[in-house]
C-alpha cells in the first residue's frame, strides 16, 4: 500500500517539478536569459523604429486614407497603433518569462556557491530547513507572548474613581490569586468610550497589591469597567526573548552569508529584504518597561513599546513570504502572474486603507470600532472584498466616504482580475482536456486513414497483377493454334 502511494505522489508531484527551471542547470538558465535579452533588444528596437515612424506620419499629411476592413473603419495610422500595442505586449511578455528564469538562476548559482562553502547541496537544504523551522519557533513564541497563552491567575476586581470623565484613583476590592503579571484594559460604554486610560499594576505573591495610573485618561463615565488580564510572568518573557535573540542571530549571520555568495547583491537585497528587518533583534517591552522609566516617560515609552511590538510582529510575514514563492512553483503549473499581481495590489490597498481609516476617522459615532490598526485592517478587507462597510462602521467625514469609495472601486477591480483569471485557469484545464481528446481522435482518424489508403494501395496493386495475368492468358489464347 505504501509503495502504491508513494508511487501516485511520485506521478503526481515528482515529475511535474522535473521539468522546473529549478531542476535546469546554471549553463541552461543562463543561455536562456540571453536569448531573452536578445529578444527583448531585438523587440525594442523594432518598437523605437516604429515609434519613429508614427512619430512621422502625426506630422505628415501623406497616406491619409479611409479604408473599411473586418468589419471597421480604419485609417493607416490605426494599424500603426496596433503595431505599436503588439511590440510592447511581447516586450511584456518577455519580461514575464525573463522573471522566472533569472530567479531560477539566481537561487541556482547561490545554491551552488553554499553547497561548494558547506560541501553539498543536502546540506544547504538542511540549513534552509533548520532556518524555516526557527521561523515557525519564533512565530509560535510571538503567538504566545501576544496572546498571554498559559498566563495564570484569576479573581482581581479593580474599581474605578471616575471625576470629570478622568480616572483620579483605582481601588483593588479583590486582588485575585495566581497571578505572575497583570494587565488591565479599560472598558467604556457607547455613551463615553473614553480614551487615554493607562493603569500599571503590581503583583505581591499572586495577588494585585497595587494599581498606579500612569495617564488619568478623558471621556469616561461612572460605567469604566477595568477587567484584569494576566499575563505572562517577565522570567517567561525574558527566557522568550533569549530563544528570540538567538534566532535573529541566526538569521542574521544566514543573511549575509547568502548575501555574499549571491550573483546580484541588488538580487538578493530586492528579494530578501524582509528577512534582514525581520531578523532584527529588538528588545521586548517588559525590558523597556522595567528600565526605571516613570510617569510622562513611561507613557511615551509604552507607545515606543507598542512600536517595537509591531516591527517584531513583521517577522510573521516570513510565513507569508514562503506563500508567496510558492505560487512561482504553481506557476510552473498554471500562469499566475495576473494573479499574482493582483492579489500583491490588493494587499497594499488593504493595508493603506486600514492606515488611512484610522487616521481620518478619528471622532464620530462608532468611531470606536475602527480605532486602531486591526479593527482599521478588518473593515478594509470588508470594504475592499465585499463593499460591506456599513456593518461595522460608516465613515462619517468627506475624506473617509471618498476612501470607502475607492476601496470599494478598487476592490470591484482586483477581484474581479483575480476571480476572471483563476476562472481562466480551471477553464483553461477543461479545454486543454478536450484538445487532448480532440487530438487524440485525430490521430486515430490519421492512423484508420493511413491503414485504408494502404488496403486501396494493395487492392491496386492486386487488380494490376490480375490485369496482367488477364493479359498473358488472352494472349495464349489468342495465339494460332490454340483453337
Amino acid at each position: 500500500m505504501k509503495d502504491a502511494v508513494d508511487e501516485g505522489l511520485r506521478i503526481f508531484l515528482g515529475e511535474r517539478l522535473r521539468v522546473s527551471l529549478a531542476d535546469c542547470s546554471r549553463a541552461r538558465l543562463e543561455s536562456m536569459l540571453e536569448q531573452i535579452n536578445a529578444e527583448m533588444a531585438r523587440v525594442k528596437a523594432e518598437l523605437e523604429q516604429a515609434e519613429d515612424e508614427v512619430r512621422k506620419l502625426y506630422g505628415s499629411a501623406d497616406d491619409v486614407f479611409l479604408e473599411y476592413e473586418a468589419g471597421n473603419y480604419q485609417f493607416p495610422l490605426d494599424r500603426y497603433k496596433e503595431h505599436l500595442i503588439d511590440r510592447r505586449e511581447r516586450i511584456e511578455n518577455l519580461f514575464e518569462k525573463r522573471k522566472p528564469i533569472y530567479k531560477a538562476f539566481q537561487e541556482k548559482h547561490l545554491e551552488e556557491k553554499q553547497a561548494e562553502k558547506l560541501g553539498s547541496v543536502k546540506r544547504v537544504r538542511f540549513k534552509d530547513r533548520v532556518v524555516f523551522g526557527l521561523i515557525i519557533l519564533v512565530l509560535i513564541l510571538l503567538g504566545i507572548d501576544a496572546g498571554n497563552v498559559g498566563a495564570p491567575g484569576e479573581g482581581a476586581v479593580l474599581n474605578p474613581v471616575v471625576e470629570n470623565g478622568a480616572v483620579v484613583a483605582v481601588e483593588i476590592a479583590d486582588g485575585g490569586s495566581g497571578y505572575e503579571a497583570a494587565r488591565v484594559i479599560p472598558m467604556g460604554s457607547l455613551e463615553a468610550p473614553g480614551k487615554g486610560l493607562e493603569v500599571l499594576l503590581k503583583v505581591d505573591g499572586g495577588r494585585i497589591s497595587e494599581a498606579t495610573i500612569l495617564s488619568a485618561g478623558e471621556g469616561y463615565d461612572g460605567s469604566l469597567k477595568l477587567p484584569v488580564n494576566p499575563v505572562l510572568s517577565p522570567q517567561k518573557l525574558h527566557l522568550f526573548w533569549l530563544i528570540d535573540l538567538v534566532c535573529c542571530l541566526i538569521f542574521l549571520v544566514n543573511f549575509f552569508f547568502e548575501l555574499s555568495l549571491s550573483a546580484s547583491k541588488k538580487w538578493y537585497w530586492k528579494t530578501h529584504w524582509i528577512d534582514f528587518v525581520t531578523s532584527i533583534p529588538l528588545p521586548p517591552a517588559h525590558i523597556l518597561a522595567g528600565l526605571g522609566i516613570s510617569g510622562g516617560e513611561a507613557l511615551r515609552a509604552g507607545r515606543l513599546i507598542r512600536v517595537i511590538r509591531l516591527l517584531r510582529a513583521l517577522r510573521a510575514l516570513r510565513l507569508f513570504l514562503f506563500m508567496w514563492r510558492g505560487l512561482d512553483h504553481f506557476a510552473e503549473l498554471f500562469d499566475v502572474q495576473l494573479m499574482k499581481k493582483s492579489f500583491g495590489a490588493a494587499l497594499v490597498v488593504l493595508v493603506l486603507g486600514a492606515i488611512a481609516i484610522a487616521l481620518l476617522e478619528g471622532s464620530g459615532e462608532g468611531y470606536e470600532d475602527v480605532n486602531g490598526f486591526l479593527p482599521g485592517l478588518w473593515w478594509s478587507f470588508t470594504t475592499l472584498v465585499t463593499g460591506g462597510f456599513g456593518d461595522i462602521y460608516n465613515p462619517n467625514t468627506l475624506w473617509g466616504r471618498l476612501l470607502t469609495v475607492f476601496l470599494v472601486l478598487a476592490g470591484m477591480v482586483l477581484v474581479g482580475v483575480f476571480t476572471a483569471t483563476l476562472t481562466t485557469i480551471l477553464v483553461g484545464r477543461e479545454e486543454k482536456a478536450q484538445a487532448a481528446m480532440q487530438n487524440e481522435v485525430l490521430e486515430r482518424i490519421d492512423r484508420e486513414a493511413s491503414r485504408t489508403e494502404e488496403a486501396i494501395k494493395r487492392m491496386e496493386e492486386r487488380q494490376e497483377q490480375l490485369t496482367t495475368q488477364f493479359k498473358a492468358l488472352q494472349e495464349k489464347l489468342d495465339k494460332p493454334g490454340n483453337n
